[in-house]
């Protein structure tokens, strides 16, 4: 199994690096500090989250990430100390001789490898040429990091959902695939409203706080068609139309984007085939049912995930949104909406 002493082989081979580039990122409360080594075109990590970019001040950091490949990096990782038939699961999940403070997980489909050292605060992120990534997961760079790194010791949850909203208050958007939520979240880009995310975000459920993860827009062709005017701004219009359309907000539109905001209520996306979009008020198991099988897909979490999303639809008010062919109307309800919910913006 994982053990301590394939971590410390491990973590030597990256010291040993000469050409290391650091770069400094506050996600919420936390500032990480994320080393690449050996790599020159580290694009596919970094994308996604230049909006969190920080100066280096002090030097302090919350949680190490330690990045590199085979190809560039020149980085082979030491001899497993597990064995692959019995100390793997189906999902890459590799058996520790300490199941709390030291993790692992291998992405065979991808040739990815990732450690983590809880105890240390230190992530390994490994893969075997970093210029090879697939296309989706540029969108949503460390999410597995960041997720255990947040889950293992504070009210940090990451969500399976849109939001958008100003500095007095903001909507989770949510709901199962095709039901709208990307469309609405879109829809608001030429709105009063400032964008956080379109897929992932962070949620502090105790202080009812929605955090931007990412500031990557994905756009299905359809909604290219009805968003023309972003189509010049498409960072991979070569791998269409077989993947998703990524549009990078903090390269064309900064001013759109907000980092935090309060957290006020979660509104679960259904197309009403009407020309006007409207809402009402819904209930805490609707909530659950959108937020809780994705989330828990995307993050290849088990059942004790499921208390944390319960909490946070327990605690604010879910509403469904039916939103309309005239796109206008999804920024204009979702405005009155977070009115309502925060009074004193009125």
């Amino acid at each position: 199994m994982l053990n301590w002493d394939f971590w410390q082989k491990t973590v030597k081979l990256f010291e040993k690096s000469s050409n290391i580039t650091y770069k400094f990122y506050k996600a919420g409360p936390s500032v990480f500090r994320i080393s690449f080594h050996g790599l020159e075109n580290i694009e596919n990590f970094t994308k996604a989250i230049n909006h969190l970019e920080i100066k280096e001040e002090d030097g302090l950091f919350d949680f190490n990430i330690l990045v590199s490949d085979l190809v560039n990096g020149e980085i082979m990782l030491p001899e497993p100390s597990w064995s692959w038939e019995e100390d793997v699961d189906e999902k890459g999940f590799i058996a520790s001789e300490d199941k709390t403070l030291l993790k692992g997980r291998f992405l065979g489909w991808q040739n990815t490898f990732y450690l983590l050292n809880l105890e240390q605060k230190t992530g390994i992120y490994w893969t075997k040429n970093n210029r090879e990534i697939p296309e989706w997961e540029r969108s949503f760079p460390f999410r597995d990091i960041f997720h255990q790194f947040w889950s293992f010791n504070s009210d940090l949850l990451i969500l399976h959902a849109a939001a958008v909203g100003t500095k007095e208050g903001g909507l989770l958007l949510t709901g199962k695939g095709g039901s709208g939520k990307s469309t609405a979240a879109l829809a608001c880009l030429n709105s009063n409203l400032k964008y956080a995310g379109d897929d992932l975000v962070l949620v502090d459920v105790a202080k009812a706080k929605i955090y931007s993860l990412y500031n990557v827009a994905k756009l299905e062709n359809h909604q290219l068609l009805m968003f023309p005017h972003l189509r010049n701004h498409i960072y991979n219009e070569q791998a269409l139309p077989n993947q998703k359309a990524q549009l990078f907000l903090f390269d064309h539109f900064k001013e759109l984007l907000i980092k935090e905001m309060p957290l006020k209520g979660i509104a679960v996306t259904k197309y009403s085939h009407e020309v006007y979009t409207s809402y009402e008020l819904s209930t805490e198991a609707e909530g659950l049912k959108a937020l809780a099988p994705s989330t828990i897909c995307l993050l290849q979490e088990n059942q004790k995930h499921i208390g944390a999303i319960v909490e946070v639809c327990r605690k604010f008010p879910v509403y469904k949104l039916l939103t309309g062919t005239e796109l206008q109307t999804i920024p204009n309800l979702i405005e009155e909406l977070i009115q309502k919910l925060n009074p004193s913006t009125l």
